[in-house]
């Protein structure tokens, strides 16, 4: 399963120029969407909190960032003359054309591999939604997932990742910043007693 790194999404993201582009590659990067689910978006299917997606298990709800809900009202009140979000030059965009899209800034991103469709970025949304300590159960919903078998092949971490996650979660971590806060405490006390006991006026 081709994925991408944190550091790819990244460059990725940045390597779009113009509103539409780079509303397009935050939505897939931020919600895992299918490429299909991105062109069929309207302009009342952006809520709040959310968008409305409609995919191949019917409809569904997923949450976006506020950062990628911008990008869209603001792409929105630039071409935002018909009901689809997406416009090409001959009507709404298709997903061939997304396609063509994130392959190219894929490329000028310095991405390697053969995969460089929307498909490897919703990939890498579900590993790494898990990594950073996503459920499974969350993850089938948003990716709309008939079957939580689906959602649990992202679950296979790499050594990098099981070696990070150890680095963040292991036990001798937190004993260490506990000890750490302890010895904060403790020096802070101490250097206030200092200052009392020095600035005390001497007793007559």
């Amino acid at each position: 399963m081709a994925t991408l790194e944190p550091n790819e999404l990244m460059m990725l993201l940045y390597s779009a120029t113009t509103p539409r582009e780079k509303a397009i590659l935050w939505l897939l990067v931020d919600t895992g969407m299918r490429s299909g689910e991105v062109v069929s978006l309207r302009k009342q299917d952006i809520k709040a909190e959310s968008v409305m997606v409609r995919g191949k298990g019917g409809e569904r709800e997923v949450p976006i960032s506020d950062e990628t809900r911008r990008l869209l009202l603001a792409l929105i009140a630039r071409d935002g003359k018909d009901e689809r979000v997406f416009q090409g030059h001959k009507g709404p965009l298709t997903r061939h054309a997304v396609y063509r899209i994130v392959s190219a800034h894929m490329k000028k991103a310095g991405i390697q591999g053969a995969k460089r469709g929307g498909h490897r970025i919703r990939h890498a949304f579900g590993k790494g939604f898990l990594v950073n300590g996503g459920d499974t159960r969350s993850l089938q919903q948003i990716m709309g997932h008939k079957h939580i078998t689906t959602t649990e092949k992202y679950a296979t971490l790499s050594m990098r990742d099981v070696v990070e996650k150890h680095h963040k979660f292991s036990p001798l971590r937190s004993a260490f910043a506990a000890a750490q806060e302890s010895l904060w405490k403790y020096e802070a006390v101490k250097e206030a007693q200092d200052i009392i006991t020095k600035t005390r006026a001497p007793e007559k």
